[in-house]
């Protein structure tokens, strides 16, 4: 009886102090979704500089490199195929748009739209 009473006071003694740590872990958050766009954006402007745009729909850009790449956007995500790359998550719709001798996307992510240069030339 004695050892069960012991437990219950050690568990009462550390309740508050893992209830504390609990409540910080909660906060720690992911890096902002501004951060994470600049990096989706670098790797995939990166990956379009070694390939060669083929078409431009609205909401669909095709190049080719050793093959044919679509990147579009779908159940929220933006990615590359075949296979699945996702360039960004979160992002509810993308439009393409060439202006010139560029290439920009226009993208919906938490009722904001943003727009990116993706090629240049």
């Amino acid at each position: 009886m004695l050892q069960l009473l012991m437990a219950v006071l050690v568990i009462c003694m550390f309740f508050p102090l893992m209830l504390r740590m609990t409540q910080s872990l909660i906060s720690i958050q992911r890096f902002p979704s501004e951060v994470q766009d600049q990096i989706g954006l670098a790797q995939l402007r990166r990956f379009l500089n070694c390939c060669k745009v083929q078409s431009i729909s609205i909401d669909e850009l095709i190049c080719v490199n050793d093959k044919q790449w679509h990147l579009r956007c779908s159940e929220k995500n933006l990615f590359l195929s075949p296979g699945t790359i996702i360039v960004l998550e979160g992002i509810e719709e993308v439009f393409f748009d060439q202006r010139d001798n560029q290439i920009w996307m226009l993208y919906l992510r938490n009722n904001q739209w943003k727009e990116a240069l993706i090629t240049n030339g």
